[in-house]
This record gives C-alpha cells, sequence and structure tokens, in this order.
C-alpha cells in the first residue's frame, strides 16, 4: 500500500485527489493540509510514502517547504502537483529535493502512474519536461568553451593509444619539449 500525504491550499483540489485515490486498491491517502505549517504540523504524526506537494503557498513557497523537508530528513518523497509549469521553478523543485513534477492538467491516470512510478523507481519526470531539459541541456553545451583544443584532444588520444611522446611529437608537428 503506498501511503500519500496531500499539500494543496485548495480543499476542492485535496478532495478531488482523495476521490480519485480511494478507487485504487493499492493506495491510501493518510493525511493532508492547506498551507507549509500545519503539514509539518501533521508529518510529525503520520509517515507517508509519499507527499504530494503544491508549489504556491501563501507564506512559505512549496520550494522551500521541500528544502525545510530535507532539513529534517523527512524520508517520504516528494511529487510537486501544481499549475506552475514555468521551466526554472521546475528545476529548482528538483534542485531542492523533489522526486517529481507534474501539472494540473494532466489526465487521472498520469497522475496515478506518476505517484506509483515515484514509489517504485523513486523519480519521476513528465515527458514534455525531459525533452525541454534535454533542449536546454544542448543549447547550454553548445555555449560552452570546450575544454580542450582540438591538438590537445589530437594529444590526449594518442598518448591514451599508448603512442609514446617522441612518435606524438612527430605525428603532431609538436616539438617533443612542448610536448613533456
Amino acid at each position: 500500500m503506498i501511503s500519500i500525504f496531500i499539500v494543496d491550499n485548495h480543499e476542492l483540489i485535496r478532495e478531488g485527489i482523495k476521490q480519485i485515490i480511494s478507487q485504487e486498491a493499492d493506495l491510501v491517502v493518510v493525511g493532508e493540509a492547506g498551507d507549509g505549517d500545519e503539514m509539518m504540523r501533521k508529518l510529525s504524526f503520520v509517515s507517508c510514502d509519499i507527499i504530494l506537494l503544491d508549489i504556491n503557498f501563501p507564506g512559505k513557497n512549496g520550494i522551500e517547504l521541500i528544502e525545510d523537508l530535507k532539513k529534517r530528513k523527512v524520508r517520504s518523497k516528494i511529487l510537486v502537483l501544481t499549475l506552475n509549469s514555468e521551466y526554472r521553478t521546475t528545476i529548482n523543485a528538483y534542485k531542492a529535493g523533489a522526486s517529481g513534477y507534474i501539472n494540473k492538467d494532466i489526465t487521472v491516470s498520469e497522475l496515478i502512474n506518476s505517484i506509483r512510478t515515484v514509489y517504485k523507481k523513486g523519480r519521476y519526470m513528465n515527458p514534455e519536461f525531459a525533452e525541454q531539459l534535454a533542449f536546454n541541456s544542448i543549447h547550454d553545451m553548445k555555449s560552452c568553451k570546450p575544454m580542450l583544443t582540438n591538438s590537445e584532444l589530437k594529444f590526449a588520444n594518442l598518448l591514451n593509444q599508448g603512442i609514446d611522446l617522441k612518435e606524438i611529437a612527430e605525428k603532431t608537428e609538436i616539438s617533443i619539449n612542448a610536448a613533456i
């Protein structure tokens, strides 16, 4: 049985999620909270496998709450469920310690799948965000200065092949003194 604690400042959302989860034989809601303070108080008395956490709250935001949970060494995995699909917010949630990040515009089956995936594998990333992350990473790599010049890379490859310095100097037209 996967135990879930829901944290969202909208009662209607919490009730809807509880209704959805009650239909699944392997999932159970063990608690809920409307804000971070209430969550921290209740988690002192209840343990759960997954905390389903919104990001937008009055007072402390969800990123700060994730950091607080990690500082308190709460072992529950944190699955962010929010309307905020901003790339930077998603990255910050993962950096803070979230195990997954999903938007509230997903289907019921996607919600259930993400909960089970976080529980079983420890991580979940929706395909749209994974694609965005991959493209941003490629863009970031293109803008980075290479760590080695082409001639340094060629030298390192030859050295790695076990070729001695004298032969490398001849092949690369580098002075043996410069190669040492």
